[in-house]
């Protein structure tokens, strides 16, 4: 009989245990779905922007950069070149920084080793104050540009579905100087000696870090590889880019050499 009450006891015992576990297992994955109810996903268009001269002199780079509408009705059209960023989850992201970064060493190189084959008076260097400076005879004055210019701050991003309305992110203008330089450049070469040479625009990468409802830290990292699948001109010069985005990684990248714009969504 002791033996009975010991082994009815031990079932018992065992029963509550996995009655304990299975109710602790329930409030869990109510727990991950109140969090799932309330936690954003952005995504990146890709884009498609316009180049052209910034003057009405025929040496200028193509630095005036504008959006090209993919249909008649986008209210984007003729404007700054953006890149679109859309939260398609089902909560608020709050506290948005965007930093922006490119291997600007290799650009660099890539433009002054293009200059010296051709004997063009053109230099692109960074100074001892840590700026990008533009040198040039053949595209007008000097241009000095802060390194890695951008890092756009945002108070937040509705999910699409409550109000369909993407931030929109500027190209930074450091990475501007350089495709736009590249362009002319290759134009150039092209009109000297044929079209035997081409390039790819550098990688550009916009990392995204933001905070979700329940103040948890989230950070996205978009890698984009622009194209330029058609330029015309020389001088003046214009082209296409388009930036087709890859993949978003999520982990922590820590941008270096950025300056803070702060704007706020109207």
């Amino acid at each position: 009989m002791g033996v009975d009450q010991s082994l009815t006891a031990l079932l018992t015992s065992a029963a509550s245990f996995a009655a304990a576990i299975a109710a602790l297992w329930t409030v869990r994955q109510m727990s991950k779905q109140h969090a799932a109810s309330y936690r954003p996903e952005l995504v990146m268009r890709r884009s498609t922007v316009y180049g052209g001269p910034l003057s009405v002199l025929p040496s200028s780079l193509p630095m005036e950069w504008k959006d090209v509408p993919s249909d008649a009705t986008n209210s984007h059209a003729d404007q700054k070149a953006t890149l679109q960023l859309i939260n398609i989850g089902l909560g608020v992201a709050k506290n948005l920084t965007v930093c922006w970064s490119f291997d600007l060493d290799r650009a660099v190189e890539q433009i002054n080793s293009l200059a010296h084959k051709r004997s063009f008076q053109t230099k692109i260097f960074i100074n001892e104050q840590q700026r990008l400076e533009f040198v040039s005879s053949e595209f007008g004055n000097q241009a000095i540009l802060r390194l890695h210019t951008e890092k756009e701050e945002f108070e937040y991003l509705i999910p699409f579905h409550e109000q369909r309305e993407p931030l929109l992110l500027h190209f930074p203008h450091d990475y501007q100087l350089v495709v736009s330089t590249l362009v002319a450049l290759c134009m150039k070469d092209i009109a000297l000696s044929g079209p035997h040479y081409s390039f790819t625009p550098p990688p550009l990468t916009a990392t995204v870090s933001y905070h979700d409802l329940g103040n948890k830290k989230h950070t996205q990292v978009f890698p984009l590889q622009p194209n330029i699948p058609q330029c015309s001109g020389g001088p003046p010069f214009h082209f296409i880019l388009e930036t087709l985005v890859g993949k978003s990684l999520v982990k922590s990248q820590r941008c270096k050499h950025c300056f803070t714009r702060s704007r706020k969504k109207q």
